[in-house]
């Protein structure tokens, strides 16, 4: 089993490690990432995101004009196009506005596909660096899991002994 969804610090990773997820699928945290093909646009407004920001719904694609199966949205920066939509505005009139302000880079109006991690992001990195301290945050915790289920076990042991069954 993979893990997956708002995880977004190598706590997050390790909890699910040691609740037995085998890896992770890890997305808007790379988003961020020097190497991203993001533009600068869309990985500043993710990084001035608030935690739930990031909201699913089928208006982002019918935005871009995409089409997928029924039943699959997408998850994405809120934006006002969304709630102008949602209420019954002019979608023809709104992906016009929606295409010239992303033209612009205008935060308002850039489609930015995002998980729901986002409010827990700060800065622009390079991946490698974000991956090497997902790993140091995985040893540590799971070293720190490992001894306390250590001494739970021993304590377990020693109780045992005292009191069989």
């Amino acid at each position: 089993m993979l893990a997956a969804g708002g995880l977004s610090s190598g706590g997050h990773l390790a909890a699910f490690l040691t609740l037995g997820a085998a890896g992770a699928v890890v997305g808007t945290r790379f988003l961020v990432a020097e190497e991203s093909l993001y533009s600068d646009a869309q990985k500043r407004a993710i990084i001035a995101a608030k935690s739930g920001s990031a909201v699913r719904s089928y208006v982002f694609d019918q935005l871009r004009d995409l089409t997928w199966p029924a039943g699959v949205d997408g998850r994405a920066l809120s934006i006002p196009a969304l709630a102008a939509v949602e209420s019954g505005a002019d979608i023809t009139q709104i992906k016009e506005e929606v295409a010239e302000g992303s033209k612009k880079g205008d935060p308002n109006s850039v489609i930015v596909w995002a998980g729901t991690g986002v409010g827990q992001l700060s800065r622009l990195q390079p991946a490698k660096v974000k991956r090497s301290h997902y790993f140091r945050s995985i040893n540590g915790i799971t070293r720190c899991v490992r001894t306390l289920f250590g001494s739970y076990m021993k304590a377990l042991w020693h109780i045992s002994k005292r009191h069989p069954l």
